[in-house]
């Protein structure tokens, strides 16, 4: 089976999946079935971790924004805050267009 690429497209469409629970430190966009059993890397062609830490302007690659962010309530309040920012671009990019 060929792997997709992971892309902020994707990765925004998971993330609102993952918004409607209640846990949010128990799940990563990237993973199957939107779990944390750290087999992201798997599933895509690229990483998707950088592609996490880059829409969530963290400057350590390495850092999962679970470990970031210490409390489901900061992890929600950052992510609404980046997903708003890409949508918002998004917007001005197409009025270019």
């Amino acid at each position: 089976m060929k792997k997709r690429k992971y892309t902020i497209k994707i990765h925004i469409y998971r993330l609102k999946l993952i918004l409607k629970k209640k846990k949010l430190r128990l799940h990563c966009p990237a993973a199957p079935k939107l779990s944390s059993s750290g087999d992201q890397e798997k599933l895509w062609s690229n990483n998707p971790c950088i592609v996490c830490t880059d829409f969530l302007n963290i400057k350590n690659r390495r850092m999962c924004p679970c470990y970031k962010y210490r409390k489901d309530v900061d992890v929600r309040e950052a992510t609404f805050k980046a997903i708003e920012r890409y949508e918002r671009k998004e917007g001005k990019n197409e009025k270019r267009n």
